[in-house]
């Protein structure tokens, strides 16, 4: 992620000849989607997370199908 330092970037924008109100408004909206997708990435832990509850449900598939093979070999025989 990159992080655009907005009083900045609208100090530059009225120097290259835009109004300022039109500056600052540009610059907040660009603060807003800096926020909004600072909150929306994933940290590490959310994907350690993630991992262990794939882990787990692999495992929990496996040992299911284990005792179908098990049911189905008992009737088959």
């Amino acid at each position: 992620m990159f992080i655009i330092d907005t009083l900045e970037f609208s100090r530059d924008l009225e120097k290259a000849g835009m109004q300022k109100k039109v500056a600052e408004t540009l610059a907040e909206k660009i603060k807003e989607a800096q926020i909004k997708s600072a909150t929306e990435l994933a940290t590490k832990s959310d994907v350690e997370m993630l991992r262990q509850e794939i882990k787990i449900s692999m495992l929990t598939t496996i040992i299911s199908l284990g005792g179908i093979i098990a049911l189905v070999e008992k009737f088959v025989r």
